[in-house]
């Protein structure tokens, strides 16, 4: 009988069919869920992760670019650049927007070159599903050790790594060591400031025997979802990853049909699409350089800056970004006939490869919009921040990423609609159902980083 080819592996037809959906898995996880105590109980972990702190801390300092090791601003179009390969490099971007109150606009970008991997490696241990995690600190927010996803690689680390697995557990998402895929779907990273940028996350279970490793631990999902109430202990990529996981949906029915929501955000691609022209760093209107920092005469929104990192056995110098005042992303939740959904907003972020994707209800800094200027006020925010007490079903204060942001925060806040939630809203809020969001996040660029975030956070509360 011929062979036929799925996936570049020649198999016989008699294996080619598999079912479509693990059946077992939404059951597996909703026990690892359930799990309060797994391989370690919760006082053992805080004793283990508060050691942590020693052996993985860093000590950050802002100095100037002139110090920075390897980097230097390129003589022909100003660019802050490494002399190496496979580093990141802060450029210029000018936006053209058909659509919105300003319609032209020009600032700095990261641009970081390939598709880097967020990986969570998960196992059973006596029959309850748990998570590796890995403790450490990153040069944004040195003071803070943190819990992060099983591996975190650029493109040019894991393409060197993978000669020799020099990144532990990379052999677990690639290569013929992989491990059983439950997920694996290129998302977006920030948008409002890195150039069109994606990770490939995935969630693999691992098949053998898989020794943890110094720095690592495995965490039942109750376990996670129980530290996702606390601040600052997860990771923003570990909360995303951890949104990617299948959950218990028994709903049919929803305000919009699925083709529905996939309409809504194509009909907001299409009507608010973007020009984006990559541009020298030295033609960006409006914005200064000086020997500390790039940044707006008024200096809103975001400067890059030069950072110098020590660890025990490392130091690391490189630019970051710095986001003025703390962040805030917020979704706005109700139950329709018992189905619970959100209020998604159709977000338009420039460095995105299709400009707009499903984000929460409001994700802004609060700070840019406390001096009257051309950019009103985001659509709910004030709503948002007046919601009552009993409004509030999650309220915490998480870091963004530290690997290229300095001292990032976030407040993140779910919150309960009620009678004061206008019933007419703009184009770009449309209510999805939980599940429907949770389907997405499965696809290929829909939701973004702030909103896979909180929906994380969201069914932890479930």
């Amino acid at each position: 009988m011929a062979r036929l080819s799925a996936m570049g592996a020649t198999v016989r037809p008699s294996k080619l069919l598999t079912p479509r959906d693990d059946r077992d898995l939404v059951s597996r996880l909703t026990v690892s869920g359930a799990a309060a105590d797994g391989v370690l109980t919760m006082q053992q972990f805080y004793e283990w992760f508060l050691a942590q702190k020693g052996p993985r801390g860093l000590e950050s300092e802002r100095v100037p670019f002139a110090a920075l090791e390897g980097w230097a601003f390129a003589k022909d179009t100003g660019n802050l650049v490494h002399a190496g390969s496979g580093h990141y490099s802060v450029e210029g971007m000018k936006i053209l927007a058909w659509t919105g109150p300003i319609c032209e606009w020009y600032q700095p970008i990261v641009n970081q070159p390939g598709v880097g991997i967020h990986g969570l490696l998960v196992k059973e241990h006596a029959g309850v599903l748990h998570c590796l995690v890995q403790a450490k600190a990153e040069p944004g927010h040195p003071e803070v050790i943190q819990l992060y996803p099983t591996v975190q690689a650029t493109r040019d680390a894991y393409a060197t790594a993978q000669r020799d697995f020099a990144t532990r557990h990379l052999e677990s998402f690639i290569g013929p060591r992989r491990g059983r895929i439950i997920a694996d779907v290129l998302h977006s990273s920030h948008g409002q400031w890195f150039y069109r940028m994606s990770n490939r996350c995935m969630v693999v279970e691992a098949m053998g025997d898989v020794e943890a490793g110094e720095g690592f631990a495995w965490l039942t999902v109750g376990q996670l979802n129980a530290l996702l109430k606390r601040n600052k202990v997860l990771s923003l990529s570990l909360r995303s990853l951890l949104s990617l996981l299948p959950r218990n949906d028994s709903a049919s029915r929803a305000v919009m049909t699925s083709a529905e929501v996939l309409g809504w955000l194509s009909e907001q691609r299409a009507y608010r699409e973007v020009e984006i022209t990559p541009i020298p760093l030295n033609h960006v209107s409006g914005w200064q350089r000086t020997e500390m920092e790039i940044c707006r005469a008024d200096g809103r929104y975001l400067s890059i800056m030069a950072v110098e990192s020590h660890g025990r056995h490392e130091t690391i110098s490189q630019p970051m970004v710095e986001v003025r005042g703390q962040g805030l992303a917020a979704l706005v939740v109700k139950e329709f006939d018992g189905v619970p959904h959100v209020l998604a907003r159709a977000g338009l972020e420039s460095g995105l490869r299709d400009s707009v994707e499903i984000g929460p209800t409001v994700f802004c800094q609060p700070k840019d919009f406390e001096k009257q200027g051309n950019v009103p006020r985001p659509a709910l925010l004030d709503y948002i921040l007046s919601a009552r007490q009993d409004q509030i079903r999650y309220d915490s204060v998480q870091t963004g990423d530290g690997a290229r942001f300095y001292h990032p925060t976030c407040r993140n806040l779910i919150v309960e609609a009620d009678d004061r939630l206008p019933a007419e809203l703009p184009p770009e809020f449309a209510w999805v159902a939980l599940g429907q969001i949770s389907d997405l996040i499965r696809h290929i660029h829909c939701v973004n980083l702030p909103a896979r975030a909180l929906i994380a956070c969201l069914n932890a509360l479930q």
